[in-house]
């Protein structure tokens, strides 16, 4: 819910927009990178999800931020740090939950 308040602007017939572009551009640009680079490095060590969760993460709000400084005006109340720390902390439990519902354990042994 951070971001909520990141894009508002009042445009033409006091009517609210965001800019919901730039989170989606940031998001798909990283998932994509994740997803080819990072995918060896998950061998469901909880430490390293957390480390990777927390960077991750970090690294896509500063580039969502300075996406959205460059293309319409600073945002000085976006959180960077908080949302990262967050993040890499419920990464863990959702890791285990998506692993123990899928029994990704097992897939090895078909």
């Amino acid at each position: 819910m951070t971001d909520s308040g990141l894009g508002g602007e009042i445009s033409v017939g006091n009517v609210v927009t965001y800019k919901i572009g730039l989170h989606s551009l940031t998001f798909c640009l990283i998932g994509y990178l994740v997803g080819k680079f990072a995918r060896s490095a998950y061998h469901e060590n909880y430490l390293s999800i957390t480390i990777y969760s927390l960077l991750i993460t970090f690294i896509t709000r500063l580039a969502t931020y300075y996406l959205f400084s460059l293309f319409f005006h600073e945002n000085m109340s976006y959180s960077l740090f908080f949302t990262s720390l967050f993040n890499a902390l419920i990464a863990p439990a959702f890791f285990y939950a998506l692993t123990w519902i899928y029994q990704l354990d097992h897939m090895g042994d078909a």
